[in-house]
């Protein structure tokens, strides 16, 4: 039997939809030239209206290539601090958290997620 609270996605974008447990709609696939799912990062930069502070810590669990130009990896992450809303957020504002790593996220360094 079909849970239909599992569907009602995004036009266009079957894949992100809304998963029972979860708040938000997010897709658990990996995009070409993306960080693999369950990749720990930190937020980085703040926007009025943000929920979730710069510096936090969370799981990427699927991402897709934003349609461009430029054409960006979009990452969709539980934080920690919110560990049942999925939000996404473009590549440039996050980074790759690396082991023991507790430096605050807005001074490091942040790979580059331009697709060719």
């Amino acid at each position: 039997m079909i849970d239909r609270r599992d569907y009602g996605g995004m036009p266009g974008r079957p894949d992100v939809r809304h998963r029972q447990g979860y708040a938000g709609m997010f897709t658990t696939a990996q995009a070409d030239g993306a960080w693999r799912n369950g990749t720990r990062v930190a937020k980085r930069g703040y926007v009025s209206g943000d929920k979730v502070a710069n510096g936090s810590l969370g799981s990427i669990v699927g991402s897709v290539i934003a349609n461009g130009p430029p054409r960006r990896v979009f990452y969709y992450v539980i934080w920690d601090t919110h560990p049942l809303v999925v939000t996404g957020i473009s590549a440039d504002g996050v980074r790759l958290l690396h082991p023991g790593d507790t430096s605050d996220a807005s001074l490091l360094p942040n790979r580059d997620h331009m697709m060719p």
